[in-house]
């Protein structure tokens, strides 16, 4: 093998990752500790009630307008956005979860369980199971 192939290119490619830490850590130093740093997540911190709790906090996306109530549970890979200028408001208790995808101007009733992988674009009535794939699937509980 030649000594590009065995040395100089791994060499190379540590000095780059290196150099990608540098400059993410510089960024970190600049803006201040970042939440999405750690947990490839988006959203803002201080508008979720303390009582929600959020499983497995990775690859969230939660709008700055987002309306969340008291104790609902949150799994991961859930997106809660902008859809027309409405965002969604999800009522207390809720169960959302993992892969869920709830836009627009969408109102959660209270005690609802949004299954894994779900898309949300109409109302979900209190006490409701909601699970779509491909047709909705809605249940009274």
């Amino acid at each position: 093998m030649s000594i590009y192939r065995k040395i100089i290119r791994p060499l190379l490619h540590k000095i780059k990752r290196f150099r990608n830490f540098i400059r993410d850590l510089l960024v970190v130093i600049a803006r201040g500790w970042d939440f999405r740093l750690l947990t490839s997540c988006d959203m803002n911190i201080s508008k979720i009630p303390k009582s929600t709790i959020i499983w497995h906090p990775v690859g969230l996306v939660i709008g700055s307008k987002v309306k969340i109530g008291e104790q609902c549970n949150i799994r991961h890979n859930v997106t809660l956005g902008n859809l027309d200028g409405g965002y969604p408001v999800i009522g207390d208790r809720v169960q959302i979860g993992p892969g869920v995808i709830i836009l627009g101007n969408v109102t959660v009733g209270d005690d609802a369980i949004i299954g894994a992988g779900a898309t949300v674009l109409k109302d979900v009535p209190a006490k409701t199971i909601y699970a779509s794939r491909f047709e909705p699937y809605m249940r009274k509980i």
